[in-house]
């Protein structure tokens, strides 16, 4: 008999009661969804599908934590109905225009962090920030909470109760009131040019807490094409390894110049002794759909290209963290 294991899995969270209405029809669906170049089996758009490859691993009677669902104070336990290399489709929602990879699952039970029956080791793996991750090491824990009875959506205690209500009026007043649409019609709208180079230097720190991320531009620029230089360190903790990020603010229809200009990006290879892992150009307003041609490159040259459509993606972590810090 197969080995059943268990695995952690984060929806895009301001798409949650559409979300629960799927899976009770057996469909688990997964964000970075919206090109029909994300399909797992044909990969050739990446900008954060290729990370969903390991869910393909996923095998029928496994089971996985989803926090954020059915609603938002609560965790899914989902049990995957089929393998999923076999059982994964691809559709985007025609309305919502993502949310493209789909997983056969059924939910089991869902739980409150706080509820007494939960461990303290479920309670630590959900603030893991990963996508997808393996928490086999919890497996005895997970299936204690399948066959408990009673109501695990009740926290121990008033405050926990408290404190999960104010969450969810906080997220519908930042999802459902389109805060990542709005928040990027914003900076499109006051930031120009290099501006946008300190934002997103500020944002691969957030992403990338034990790396170093420099802006680099100047006059060397020539010799490496690079405005953001994300250093991070090996297992010795030295940081040897680098990615290179060129910045773009344009809009329409881009020419190759970019990725021409980041290809120079070896420049941290030969003269700095650095392990250069990704060479990236980010386009703040250019869309992938006027780009199609560009983006045929990506395939070509090894260069990952973040058209602004998906930039959005990128930020909303960013541009919630410091709406929250502000406003609590």
């Amino acid at each position: 008999m197969a080995r059943v294991r268990c695995w952690g899995f984060r929806i895009a969270t301001r798409y949650i009661e559409y979300l629960a209405k799927e899976l009770e029809h057996g469909r688990l669906r997964q964000g970075w969804g919206y090109d029909q170049g994300q399909h797992l089996r044909n990969l050739t758009v990446d900008e954060g599908a290729r990370r969903n490859l390991r869910m393909l691993d996923v095998r029928k009677g496994d089971l996985l934590l989803v926090p954020r669902l059915p609603v938002w104070n609560l965790v899914a336990i989902v049990e995957a109905t089929e393998d999923w290399s076999s059982g994964y489709q691809f559709a985007i929602d025609p309305v919502i225009e993502d949310l493209g990879h789909i997983f056969p699952a059924k939910l089991v039970t869902s739980f409150a962090r706080g509820n007494e029956h939960v461990a303290g080791d479920i309670r630590a793996t959900l603030r893991n920030p990963s996508r997808f991750w393996n928490i086999d090491h919890l497996d005895a824990d997970i299936r204690r909470l399948c066959e408990t009875g009673g109501d695990l959506g009740q926290s121990k205690t008033p405050l926990e109760k408290a404190r999960e209500i104010a969450a969810g009026i906080f997220h519908d007043v930042l999802v459902t009131g389109d805060f990542r649409n709005k928040v990027f019609e914003g900076l499109n709208q006051r930031l120009e040019g290099k501006d946008w180079e300190r934002v997103l230097q500020e944002v691969m720190t957030m992403r990338y807490p034990t790396g170093i991320v420099e802006v680099v531009q100047g006059r060397s620029e020539a010799h490496h094409g690079t405005d953001i230089l994300v250093r991070l360190p090996d297992i010795t903790g030295e940081s040897r390894y680098a990615i290179a990020i060129q910045v773009k603010d344009h809009m329409g229809t881009v020419d190759t110049a970019a990725v021409e200009q980041i290809s120079k990006a070896d420049y941290w290879n030969e003269q700095h002794g650095l392990a250069l892992i990704q060479r990236v150009v980010v386009f703040t307003r250019a869309t992938r759909a006027d780009n199609a041609e560009l983006a045929k490159l990506e395939k070509k040259t090894g260069v990952q290209i973040v058209f602004g459509d998906a930039l959005q993606n990128v930020l909303d972590e960013w541009a919630r963290h410091h709406a929250a810090t502000t406003l609590l």
